[in-house]
């Protein structure tokens, strides 16, 4: 673990605070890596993300401090506590929406979802248990 400066908030960036960012077996993959993303290094890993915005550039308007964001692309680092990133790589949510489904909303369901519909045939009525 090493400590690192956390940069400036450029005229397109944000700045937020990390409030939970999960660790996912494709995380684990990257460190290995066995993944087809790889980071350039050196690198923070980390893919998922809820954080808080603490700070945005003169030419951000979609976004203010308060609001809570997660990461809309993989490969942001978000195993740290703070992170500045451009605006476009992230994407709001509500405040309301519990940090623990938020931090998890990219990956997982995505992968839920493909598993149903890729590798089962779900119909009517069906559930899942």
């Amino acid at each position: 673990i090493q400590q690192m400066d956390v940069p400036s908030v450029g005229e397109g960036d944000v700045k937020m605070k990390v409030l939970a960012s999960p660790v996912n077996p494709s995380d684990i993959n990257v460190i290995q890596g066995l993944y087809p993303l790889s980071p350039r290094l050196p690198a923070v890993g980390g893919n998922e993300v809820v954080g808080m915005v603490t700070e945005v550039g003169s030419t951000v308007t979609s976004l203010k401090p308060g609001d809570h964001v997660i990461a809309g692309q993989p490969g942001l680092g978000t195993w740290r506590d703070t992170v500045v990133c451009q605006y476009d790589k992230l994407l709001a949510v509500p405040v309301e929406l519990p940090v623990h489904l938020a931090a998890t909303l990219m990956v997982n369901p995505a992968t839920a979802y493909r598993m149903m519909s890729d590798f089962v045939q779900l119909g009517e009525g069906s559930h899942i248990n």
